[in-house]
């Protein structure tokens, strides 16, 4: 199963390939979706937390751990991180995977337990970024 991020589907691949967004969905779908959502956003932030004091106990900024990321996904730069400093990258790193693998299986139980298999939460996240009538109705769902 995928991960159901905010980030589902960005905004410039959807520019590059318009899709027709479903915009009927009923209102124990838009429901279900809201609850899911506020669960999933809980979810998110604990794990953002975790990510956080991950990279702060190698004692790097996430700055600096951000700068090491960059120069290992360009193959055309040398980095410039000392042995100490790629010690504690690859120990955050590792942290951060198995952090994410955890919240995946959070998140879609979260999901689950709202009563909304995953392909319809996705459908109604996409839609909710991309049609101003689903997202009218979610924003009021979740003002209240």
């Amino acid at each position: 199963m995928s991960l159901v991020l905010l980030a589902v589907v960005s905004s410039t691949s959807l520019a590059q390939n318009p899709v027709k967004v479903r915009d009927d969905f009923s209102k124990g779908e838009l429901t279900s979706f809201v609850e899911a959502y506020e669960e999933v956003q809980a979810i998110q932030q604990e794990s953002d937390r975790q990510v956080m004091a991950a990279i702060e106990e190698g004692d790097l900024s996430m700055e600096r751990f951000n700068e090491i990321l960059a120069q290992q996904q360009d193959p055309g730069k040398e980095s410039d991180a000392s042995a100490g400093e790629m010690a504690a990258f690859n120990a955050a790193a590792q942290s951060i995977i198995q952090e994410r693998q955890k919240v995946e299986r959070q998140m879609v139980e979260a999901i689950e337990e709202e009563g909304i298999d995953i392909n319809t939460y996705q459908e109604i996240m996409v839609a909710y970024q991309q049609s101003p009538k689903v997202q009218k109705k979610v924003n009021k769902m979740l003002e209240q």
